[in-house]
């Protein structure tokens, strides 16, 4: 994004001089507009290269899509539109090293807004505990037995009636023992 933004600005610089060495004053203002936006665009991405806090890298990051998506999306808008439009420059219609410029300007914001939206704004959420802790560790956490909580496997598979009603009469005497308990 730097080198994009660098090069964007120095396009902007071009036809700043360009429109002032050919005594087209009306435009100074539109040219000196681009420019003074682009060396805000290009502070704030050096500022944001060495931050080292992801909340403070992210809202930089944020910062940078929208002004950059904006551009893009303006002067896209200008390059679409017929030539009567009052937000161009008219000295930039007849020349077409600057028309080219522009539209280099544009497919360079376009590629800075792409650059600035699909940047991470931090880490993932969630990270498998092999990639965090040792392998040990791992091997102590992680439960990799095949019989479930209680240790029990065949107690959910047994079909006799006695059985689940042996296992409804122990829930239900827990259950009652706690409200009891808490009745008390």
């Amino acid at each position: 994004m730097t080198l994009s933004l660098a090069a964007i600005l120095i396009i902007n610089a071009i036809s700043l001089g360009w429109i002032l060495a050919n005594s087209e004053l009306a435009n100074v203002l539109i040219s000196a507009t681009h420019v003074g936006f682009s060396i805000y665009l290009v502070i704030l991405v050096v500022r944001s290269v060495n931050l080292d806090t992801t909340h403070a890298h992210s809202n930089y990051v944020l910062h940078l899509a929208t002004l950059s998506t904006f551009a893009a999306a303006l002067l896209g808008t200008t390059a679409i539109l017929p030539d009567t439009s009052p937000i161009t420059s008219v000295f930039t219609k007849d020349v077409p090293a600057l028309r080219a410029l522009g539209y280099a300007r544009l497919a360079l914001y376009i590629l800075v807004a792409s650059i600035a939206l699909t940047t991470r704004l931090g880490p993932p959420l969630h990270y498998r505990p092999e990639d965090i802790y040792f392998e040990k560790t791992v091997s102590l956490i992680t439960n990799v037995a095949d019989e479930n909580v209680v240790g029990i496997v065949s107690e959910f598979v047994q079909t006799d009636p006695f059985f689940f009603s042996l296992i409804l009469f122990k829930r239900c005497l827990s259950v009652g023992a706690s409200v009891v308990l808490l009745h008390d």
